[in-house]
């Protein structure tokens, strides 16, 4: 029961917008996939993927950290992993509210959502994956979908009005 209760103040805490739009990025990972936009000219990824043991033997675990390069307030990415050399066990602990979609796990394809109102740790979200064969560095990947900066401003990725923003992109002003 602490846990729930735990939760639900966590959630209660979330501001409006970044609420919604984790909201459609939920609704998103349960839809199909989508490719996701390019980087920019110059421009680099949000979201850093560390790989806790590159020489691990099957059987033990390993785990795959997502780690914001900057200043974050949610994420939304796809990582994608060679199922036949690693298999998908759960999500590490960590501060920030964390959904993982694993129906695809078995494919070797997650999506991620993490969230704070404040700022996604510094620590990052992490995978917890056991190795089953060799050679499974050479698989993991991961594909930034949306990156939001704790001031609600869209860093990456596509909203859900459909207007596509990239990193350094000025915010759409809104009239009422």
């Amino acid at each position: 029961m602490p846990f729930l209760f735990k939760l639900a103040k966590r959630v209660a805490r979330l501001r409006a917008r970044l609420l919604l739009v984790a909201a459609a990025a939920v609704a998103g990972a349960c839809a199909k996939e989508v490719a996701s936009p390019a980087a920019p000219a110059g421009g680099t990824a949000s979201v850093a993927l560390q790989i806790s043991a590159p020489n691990a033997t099957p059987g033990e675990s390993i785990a795959v950290t997502l780690r914001a390069t900057e200043p974050l307030a949610a994420i939304q990415e796809a990582v994608a992993f060679d199922p036949q050399r690693l298999h998908y066990e759960k999500l590490g602990d960590g501060p920030d509210l964390v959904v993982v979609n694993d129906q695809a796990a078995a494919q070797g394809r997650l999506k991620v959502l993490a969230t704070n109102p404040q700022r996604l740790a510094p620590a990052g979200v992490t995978l917890v994956l056991t190795v089953t064969a060799s050679g499974y560095t050479d698989g993991i990947r991961g594909t930034l979908e949306i990156a939001v900066a704790p001031d609600d401003r869209l860093v990456w990725g596509a909203a859900t009005a459909g207007l596509t923003r990239a990193a350094g992109a000025r915010p759409p002003s809104f009239s009422s």
